[in-house]
């Protein structure tokens, strides 16, 4: 081969070279740009669900507000507030906002209650009757109670049936007990004895709210499917079937005054103490709002728990976050 052909030769073999790295580097970046583009989108998408639930969750406390200043039916079983969901459609999908009656969960932050005795015990009570009404065993109503008031109260001691860091720390997975309050409810899922079956149980009907007292029932704005809250409500000696029928038996524009409940003849039968008469209420001030996203792109959700005041709303803790499609 001439010198002119060998030179040719290797030229051609290095512009081959050169092209087969180009390309490499190519479908590189065009890899890269298209993670860019996906991640973009995401972003956008994210940011979109997020103005939409901040609009949604905006309305909803604007209801409250609303209703709020409309005593003779803020308070009602019919009340629209109550039987929701509230849907907007927007463009590609729509938004779905629930209101709930905060008082009617039960306050996992009230089972320690230092300074009050009295207030500790019933509260560890109602949350044992509340469990048993939901169709938990005696012996693992109290095990979750026990183990949830150790969770929250500040010492290392275990009491019966509960558990504090000698239990956690020999997990395969060691950690310790927070002994603070709850921030939210799904802190119940660290508890020894909780199951993913047990907690789908127990989470709907319980919260946890900032302050570690034991709101009252609201008689007007409890759901049928919150039957349970007013079994536990008399710490076992109402049964699950008894507190439904008292509740079909409402009237249907609600308690007018709390003595049409006290007189009740299935709530008459078990001689409530006087201190009962301070557990039940027609008002509320605590609410959680609830906004699901639902776009193509996927499902968000915000979720928030207020005060309502006379003349302002309070928000105590918001969740912003992607949910599975």
């Amino acid at each position: 081969m001439s010198a002119l052909g060998s030179r040719r030769g290797t030229a051609l073999i290095s512009a081959l070279a050169v092209v087969a790295a180009m390309s490499a580097v190519a479908v590189e970046l065009t890899g890269d740009l298209r993670v860019s583009i996906a991640r973009s989108g995401n972003m956008a998408a994210r940011d979109t669900a997020y103005w939409y639930a901040e609009g949604a969750r905006g309305y909803a406390e604007a209801l409250i507000s609303r209703h709020l200043s409309q005593d003779d039916r803020a308070f009602r079983p019919d009340a629209p507030w109550l039987n929701g969901p509230i849907v907007f459609p927007v463009e590609g999908g729509r938004l779905e906002t629930r209101l709930r009656d905060a008082n009617n969960c039960f306050n996992l932050n009230a089972l320690v209650q230092p300074q009050d005795g009295e207030a500790e015990r019933h509260a560890g009570e109602r949350f044992r009757g509340l469990l048993t009404a939901l169709g938990l065993p005696t012996s693992e109503a109290e095990r979750i109670a026990a183990q949830t008031a150790d969770w929250i109260d500040a010492d290392a001691s275990p009491r019966a049936g509960g558990a504090e860091d000698s239990s956690y720390m020999s997990a395969a997975s060691p950690y310790r007990a927070a002994n603070t309050a709850m921030v939210e409810v799904e802190e119940m899922r660290a508890l020894a004895a909780m199951t993913p079956d047990l907690f789908a149980v127990i989470a709907p009907h319980v919260c946890a709210l900032p302050d570690p007292v034991l709101l009252p029932l609201n008689l007007n704005t409890l759901r049928l499917q919150d039957a349970a809250q007013l079994a536990g409500l008399f710490e076992g000696r109402l049964s699950l079937s008894q507190a439904e029928t008292v509740l079909l038996r409402r009237p249907s524009g609600g308690y007018g005054d709390i003595s049409a409940f006290w007189n009740d003849p299935v709530i008459a039968a078990l001689g409530a103490p006087g201190s009962a008469l301070s557990r039940v209420t027609t008002t509320s001030s605590w609410f959680e709002v609830r906004v699901d996203v639902i776009l193509a792109e996927g499902r968000f959700s915000l979720n928030e728990t207020v005060e309502a005041g006379p003349r302002q709303i309070r928000r105590i803790s918001q969740r912003f976050g992607s949910l599975p499609g």
